[in-house]
């Protein structure tokens, strides 16, 4: 499972990335919350 991309564990972090990007996103369109 994940073999072909990146060994699954890159990928997984590539993945929480991704994740944590759009949530700041959203963050800072709904509201002025500042990390």
């Amino acid at each position: 499972m994940g073999r072909g991309f990146c060994g699954g564990f890159n990928g997984s972090i590539v993945i929480v990335i991704v994740i944590i990007i759009l949530l700041l996103f959203f963050l800072e369109d709904d509201t002025s919350v500042t990390i």
